[in-house]
């Protein structure tokens, strides 16, 4: 009979929201089209104050808009999301307030 043996379990890599993603996106293709910043990477801050650099996939200017996207990670959740790639497109309108 093999014996037990009494394992440290490894603390679990955490991970971010597809909501982080989409901010993170979401603020480097405003920076891109408002200001011209192009970036590989771009920091947020969460809800809990905690500062997160993300790496983009890509950020680009297009004729009238901008766009940037990243991968999703999940870190150890079991997440379906985990992988995906999170975009985000922002455009310039002539008419007032925000479109989604």
């Amino acid at each position: 009979m093999r014996e037990e043996t009494a394992e440290q379990p490894a603390p679990l890599r955490s991970g971010l929201t597809t909501g982080s993603c989409a901010t993170a996106t979401s603020l480097a293709a405003a920076r891109l089209l408002l200001g011209g910043q192009m970036s590989d990477a771009v920091e947020i801050v969460l809800p809990k104050g905690k500062q997160v650099q993300m790496r983009l996939e890509f950020c680009r200017l297009v004729d009238n808009f901008a766009e940037a996207g990243t991968l999703k990670d999940a870190g150890d959740d079991p997440d379906v999301t985990h992988g995906a790639l999170v975009f985000a497109r922002v455009r310039l309108e002539a008419a007032p307030g925000v479109r989604f």
